[in-house]
């Protein structure tokens, strides 16, 4: 399963000099380094600034806009704001960047797309209404991915959490490898623009078995890992947690964080963040709708909220 912006149902591309002038300076000095992010949180609707801020996590998985468009794109002061902690301490803000599917309530979507498709624009995602798998490799697309990105790098955020890196099951035709070498340049671009910025894949935990993609991201996000992966409602069989969990401790030997979310409710609520928390990964807990920052006080072993 994938998380996107809806569970139910400004600027241009800067100039070469504007961009590298975005590495240096007090962002650098004041980001605490991504080991050291003992809990973290996902929240992709009804994301208020202040509860952000007023909260303990370490690092927090947001959309890079209140409501999916470019005009309610949080801005770099309302990012500066969710980057302070109430000691004073600095919070890890990471954007939401689906890249294997385009989004028809994002700014660069356009209405003629529905009837007249750019050829690197496939099939509407039969689960979720106005996501459309994309052709990744296509160089069209790229170009919408690099301007976005620039867009999260204007507005301060400290990196990027990469959804739908699995759609190359989706598109027989490409497969894993142009997918690597996407991931690879997304990172490239950003890190050209910002040395240390974050790149967070979610899921696609196979392609882990791949040192030179493992060597581009800096942390895995794995949804599902004990609940829902086949049925809705039902644990994840224990055989494929073991086959998930093999290869997200490729990624956890070579000293990167694992973060797993999980939706369910309930005693297993516990159970998740004990069993996380035991393989050294680092859990969170929440509604599938990402639509509110849940606290589970006194539920996770690990302090820190």
């Amino acid at each position: 399963m994938d998380s996107r912006f809806f569970r139910n149902g400004l600027g241009a591309i800067f100039a070469i000099v504007g961009i590298m002038s975005l590495g240096s300076g007090a962002w650098a000095d004041e980001r605490p380094d991504l080991k050291d992010v003992g809990n973290w949180a996902y929240q992709l609707q009804n994301v208020s600034v202040d509860r952000v801020a007023a909260s303990g996590f370490d690092l927090i998985v947001v959309d890079y806009s209140k409501d999916g468009s470019g005009a309610k794109a949080f801005t770099a002061d309302e990012v500066a704001r969710m980057q302070k902690k109430p000691d004073g301490g600095r919070r890890l803000v990471i954007a939401y960047f689906s890249i294997g599917e385009a989004e028809s309530y994002r700014y660069y979507w356009k209405p003629a797309w529905k009837t007249a498709p750019p050829g690197w624009l496939r099939r509407e995602n039969p689960d979720w209404e106005g996501n459309y798998l994309v052709d990744y490799a296509d160089p069209r697309w790229k170009r919408i991915v690099f301007d976005y990105l620039d867009r999260i790098l204007e507005a301060g955020f400290d990196g990027i959490y990469l959804d739908k890196v699995d759609s190359y099951l989706d598109l027989k035709s490409r497969g894993p490898a142009p997918m690597r070498t996407f991931v690879k340049q997304i990172a490239e671009h950003a890190r050209t623009a910002r040395p240390g910025f974050i790149v967070i894949a979610q899921n696609a935990e196979n392609l882990l078995a791949n040192a030179d993609y493992r060597s581009v991201i800096d942390a895995i996000g794995r949804e599902d890992l004990y609940w829902n992966q086949e049925a809705r409602g039902k644990p994840t069989p224990a055989k494929s947690r073991a086959w998930a969990s093999r290869h997200l401790d490729m990624l956890k030997a070579d000293g990167k964080p694992v973060f797993v979310v999980d939706y369910v409710t309930g005693p297993a609520v516990a159970d998740v963040y004990r069993d996380a928390r035991g393989r050294g990964y680092i859990p969170y807990v929440t509604r599938v709708e990402l639509d509110r920052l849940t606290v589970n006080e006194g539920l996770d072993p690990a302090p820190g909220q």
